[in-house]
């Protein structure tokens, strides 16, 4: 818990993926789009916005402690209580937070179910076409149920949270490894990864 919380997701480096590429995903690009498509570009991009979404799940966790923490919930962070994030200080509830609705870690589901009074909480939902809700209000709900403390607007919103996500990229751009071979140093045209999160 202690190395948890002194190597905070804000201020970690990016490092590059160990896993190898499968030329057979290749054959299929070229096969469908034809030999002039950059694979290799494609393959870099993809791997940015990879890292991008597990890094931004660590992330949210942090930008929510900055408000929960002070109130007087506890930040699972680290391994401490494995599919929980948050409890309150009577350790009777227990938060599960997601960025989306489609990334419920089965794996620990079993542990949460025997802890009781576990609720899971997603940030956005998944699905395409429908019109995008976010579930800040939902969020200040169950800190409100869990310890009868209240969190005002201004600190858990969507506006917000993209504030902080633009604020950690500024300061920490090797938050995430450079697969695009950008000289992050050189004048000119640079790719800054917090505009990646500006994007979205």
């Amino acid at each position: 818990y202690r190395n948890a919380c002194l190597a905070l997701p804000s201020k970690r480096h990016g490092s590059e993926s160990e896993t190898t590429n499968d030329p057979a995903i290749t054959a299929i690009i070229t096969g469908a789009f034809g030999d002039a498509i950059d694979v290799v570009e494609m393959r870099n991009v993809h791997r940015v916005f990879e890292s991008a979404e597990i890094i931004g799940g660590n992330l949210l966790e942090e930008y929510i402690a900055k408000s929960a923490q002070k109130r007087g919930w506890i930040w699972c962070n680290g391994s401490v209580l494995r599919g929980v994030d948050f409890c309150n200080e009577q350790l009777n509830y227990f938060i599960q937070v997601k960025n989306r609705d489609n990334t419920h870690n089965s794996s620990s589901r079993s542990f949460i179910e025997g802890l009781g009074n576990t609720v899971n909480w997603y940030r956005m939902t998944s699905r395409r076409g429908a019109e995008q809700t976010y579930n800040w209000d939902e969020l200040r709900d169950l800190f409100r149920e869990g310890a009868g403390i209240t969190i005002p607007r201004k600190e858990l919103n969507e506006k917000d949270y993209r504030k902080f996500l633009n604020s950690v990229t500024r300061s920490n751009p090797e938050i995430l490894y450079n697969y695009m071979s950008v000289d992050m140093n050189s004048a000119g045209d640079q790719m800054l990864f917090s505009d990646f999160f500006e994007a979205f």
